[in-house]
């Protein structure tokens, strides 16, 4: 079967900001719209969503936002963050019930068990052996509202120790023989070259588009 890559799923997201749907291409969209059907039309599909540099995701509510001054926030929550996490919940809100969606990604330290907590809640049911616990605590995306406007702030990424690259790819190279889909989604934390790279070692006989 055919394998896709470099697909974003963030416009399904439904805690998009206006800022992150401006962003979004034509050719993302168009990508978005091709991947839901297929996943709705296959019968049986066991697919893995590879969300390499995941995010804890903050959104903080406030009138208004003013620099070097003490600003009172109106509403704060938390969820899932990283465009990975967000193909991954938007992948199995429009797979059949047949389908199997497994998502890849790394976890670290108490904000990585937040985000783990996160996804459980929007997804109850979830495949985790593809979670890996790394050393480097999980990063956390901060995105203010103001007025009509949205700021963001993105903490840098830890780095992924080559034990942690191999332990993923030994883990992704047991399920390729089952594999039907493969989406990669979101940037890369230091210590990943590349997601092709990532592929070619764990899946060597994948087509990567």
């Amino acid at each position: 079967g055919i394998r896709f890559s470099s697909f974003s799923f963030v416009l399904i997201q439904t805690n998009l900001t206006k800022i992150q749907i401006i962003k979004m291409s034509i050719i993302q969209t168009q990508t978005i719209l091709f991947f839901s059907l297929f996943l709705q039309t296959v019968e049986s599909m066991t697919a893995v969503v590879l969300g390499l540099n995941s995010a804890f995701q903050r959104c903080v509510q406030c009138n208004d936002l003013v620099l070097g001054s003490v600003n009172r926030a109106k509403s704060s929550s938390t969820g899932v963050g990283g465009k990975g996490q967000g193909a991954y919940l938007a992948a199995v809100a429009v797979a059949n019930s047949e389908n199997e969606i497994a998502l890849a990604q790394f976890v670290g330290g108490l904000i990585g068990e937040s985000l783990c907590c996160a996804i459980r809640k929007r997804k109850t049911e979830n495949i985790e052996d593809l979670w890996i616990q790394c050393k480097s605590e999980t990063r956390v995306c901060t995105t203010i509202m103001h007025g009509e406007d949205a700021t963001e702030f993105v903490e840098p990424s830890g780095i992924i120790t080559q034990e942690e690259l191999s332990l993923l790819e030994k883990k992704l190279k047991m399920r390729s023989h089952s594999m039907h889909g493969l989406l990669c989604s979101g940037s890369l934390p230091p210590g990943i070259f590349s997601y092709e790279n990532v592929i070619r070692a764990a899946c060597p006989k994948m087509l990567f588009l």
